[in-house]
């Protein structure tokens, strides 16, 4: 074993360590995305990486560049967002973690304002895109379409005001819309008036249908997983084995069948445990880091690309490349249209090189600004929901650029909207009373 597998394992082994402290002493700290950042980029990549190190080690001309990326920057994010607005991260958790009360006014405003979006939005959709040129029609009735209707139906979309129309449904509002449609299920439940419930289990499968119009397999993981933190966050974030289980089945549950069908195959439990122990799994937690593993790769290979590998710069730089589509032909992507996205601190990587380490870094803290603006949502179910996305919006920093998730990710436009209505549904609170 070489020095440099040893010490990817006690680097990853410390990480390990410190994060479990922070789940089981300074679960507070829970609540800020650098934090969860962290703890995403480790179960993602940094284990992956340790695991596979010897491999990366034999086929990266200067593999402790990668060590740097993989390793370094978790432990050294981790310890200095130890110290980082740790007090208001504080008080916001006591806020969403003791016993509180809603306005019912206020749920049912928002229900309606947010899903006033859909009924508005989703007619505009189908006129650029048929019902069954979607690649959810595609992947249940035409798997071998699935790939092209799945481009047509988000990224190949030429308009653009609907492209991201679809976009800030599926990032913002459906996450939010979730929350509040879920505890008005449980809620409906705990007073035995079942068609309420009823009405709640059919708002929800509608938004995961929604955001599942594209035939995107993580669209209605990430729904689940909102719903999830929402529900575990004021419960203290508390660890229960058998709860994490099921948690892990209900998020892995739509990406698994629709992988199935789409590859033509019937739903069985042979089929969804077989999917979920090969592609998905391995799609989650291995294939993030190969693809930083490629960034890394071409960077030292060829060389870094400097602005025109910004993704903000397109329409910009007169040389801009599309790095996720050149990056997937490079390497062996299955379609020329494919995107080979990557986290971001890979993306900056193959743009500035050594240098997207510091700065990755100090983006990577810079996301705990979020602390300030939760002060500002004054109902307490609105925080909780906007807390649930962001950690889930922050998550898609193991995939894409920052930019990207500060915009189409939905991390900005969720503070934006969510103090918005809270803002607006206070006042008519007030005006009522």
């Amino acid at each position: 074993m070489s020095f440099f597998v040893l010490a990817n394992w006690f680097f990853c082994l410390t990480t390990f360590v410190l994060l479990g402290l922070v789940i089981v002493r300074y679960r507070w700290l829970l609540i800020k995305p650098s934090i969860i950042v962290i703890i995403f980029f480790h179960l993602m990549i940094q284990w992956a990486a340790t695991a596979q190190a010897a491999r990366n080690e034999a086929y990266l001309p200067n593999p402790w560049d990668f060590f740097l990326l993989v390793q370094l920057f978790p432990l050294i994010g981790l310890l200095v967002s130890f110290f980082i607005g740790t007090d208001l991260a504080q008080a916001i958790w006591i806020r969403v973690t003791e016993p509180f009360k809603s306005s019912l006014t206020y749920e049912n405003g928002a229900i309606i304002l947010l899903g006033a979006y859909f009924v508005l939005f989703l007619p505009i959709y189908f006129q650029y895109v048929p019902l069954n040129a979607t690649g959810l029609y595609a992947i249940l009735f035409n798997p071998s379409d699935a790939f092209m209707a799945r481009e047509f139906s988000q990224k190949l979309l030429d308009n653009t005001f609907v492209r991201y129309g679809y976009v800030f449904m599926r990032s913002v509002f459906a996450p939010l819309l979730s929350v509040f449609v879920f505890k008005r299920m449980i809620d409906s439940l705990k007073k035995m008036r079942f068609l309420k419930v009823v009405t709640c289990v059919l708002g929800l499968v509608f938004i995961l249908i929604a955001v599942s119009l594209s035939g995107a397999r993580a669209n209605a993981a990430a729904v689940f997983l909102v719903i999830i933190f929402s529900v575990w966050i004021p419960n203290k974030a508390k660890i229960n084995p058998f709860v994490l289980i099921v948690a892990a089945l209900l998020v892995f549950l739509v990406p698994t069948a629709l992988t199935i069908l789409r590859e033509g195959r019937l739903l069985s439990i042979d089929s969804f445990s077989q999917t979920l122990e090969g592609g998905i799994f391995y799609r989650t937690f291995v294939i993030p880091m190969r693809m930083g593993l490629n960034y890394v790769h071409y960077t030292q290979n060829i060389g870094s690309l400097g602005m025109r590998g910004f993704s903000f710069m397109s329409g910009i730089h007169p040389e801009w490349i599309n790095v996720p589509n050149m990056i997937n032909n490079l390497y062996g992507g299955r379609y020329e249209t494919g995107y080979a996205n990557a986290g971001y601190i890979f993306a900056y990587f193959i743009t500035l090189d050594i240098y997207a380490f510091p700065l990755s870094l100090l983006l990577l803290w810079s996301l705990d600004f979020v602390l300030v603006i939760y002060q500002y949502i004054r109902n307490p179910v609105m925080l909780i929901s906007l807390i649930a996305s962001i950690i889930v919006a922050s998550q898609a920093l193991i995939s894409a650029e920052f930019t990207v998730v500060l915009l189409t990710g939905g991390l900005l436009p969720l503070l934006f909207i969510s103090w918005f209505i809270d803002t607006l549904l206070m006042q008519k609170i007030k005006i009522v009373i």
